[in-house]
């Protein structure tokens, strides 16, 4: 009986003799030649990587689907593993099947992102069955989350007015940038700590790209406020930008309107008649 031990034996062809020898026998010795082909799954993946762009806050990306094939002469029985990528990476059908040679199995990559900061992120999934003769395998998924950046200067808006009258001139521009990597859907809005009605922001909505700039119109009313301090502010919000909200502050002084002041006493003139 031959016997035949594979162990530490890649996949191929291997050929080895065995002599049989018996004393007196008139054909000894003889040789046996013993031929044994090894095989194995070999795994692919199609793709192996997968790039993906989000903007933060929104909604994740969808699944993702990779092929997983088998270009060996044996059975590929797989597993996966999320190797890297925390939380926003998952497996979420196909991680374990098998393939037969010149077969394939889909694996299903899911993916959460909405509470991811603006960033790059790479994640992570190894396709392994240890007969395999390149296990593992790697699906490589890269991240971009892309956000917009509010940019506003002035950040504060001084106005001086004599009461009764608007300031002069009673408008200022407040210049709105976006300076993040994704699409801004800004509003803006007019708040008023005291007084009522003074204050005024247009336009109050508008998108910006990415690199884009827009100027708002602050317009100043306070013929009808009395004498004195009173303080406001423009707040620019944009929901997926990283640094929303923006406040520019306004401060508006209404100084007492002058006076006609007559003295007490009386003026008297002589003259002479001719």
């Amino acid at each position: 009986m031959l016997g035949i031990d594979i162990t530490g034996l890649a996949k191929g062809n291997y050929s080895a003799t065995v002599a049989v020898t018996a004393p007196g026998a008139t054909n000894s010795p003889t040789t046996i030649t013993v031929n044994l082909t090894v095989q194995a799954p070999t795994i692919t993946l199609t793709p192996s990587s997968i790039p993906l762009s989000v903007v933060r806050t929104q909604a994740s990306p969808g699944n993702q689907t990779v092929a997983v094939g088998n270009t060996g002469d044996s059975t590929l029985n797989y597993t996966t593993s999320v190797t890297s990528g925390g939380s926003w990476l998952s497996v979420f059908s196909g991680g374990s099947n098998a393939v037969a040679p010149a077969g394939s199995a889909n694996l299903v990559l899911a993916f959460n992102t909405t509470a991811l900061a603006k960033g790059v992120y790479v994640g992570t999934v190894n396709v392994i069955d240890a007969n395999a003769t390149n296990t593992p395998q790697t699906v490589t998924v890269t991240l971009t989350v892309t956000a917009p950046i509010i940019t506003r200067a002035p950040a504060a808006l001084t106005f001086t007015a004599k009461r009764t009258q608007n300031p002069v001139p009673n408008t200022q521009t407040i210049t709105l940038q976006n300076t993040g990597d994704a699409t801004m859907d800004w509003s803006a809005a007019a708040s008023m700590s005291n007084g009522a009605g003074w204050l005024a922001v247009s336009p109050v909505s508008g998108t910006l790209g990415a690199g884009g700039s827009t100027s708002l119109t602050v317009t100043i009313t306070s013929s009808a406020l009395a004498s004195g301090s009173y303080n406001g502010s423009i707040t620019i919000t944009a929901p997926t930008a990283t640094n929303s909200p923006q406040v520019t502050s306004v401060a508006l002084t209404v100084n007492p309107a002058p006076t006609i002041s007559i003295g007490a006493g009386a003026t008297s003139f002589t003259g002479a008649r001719f």
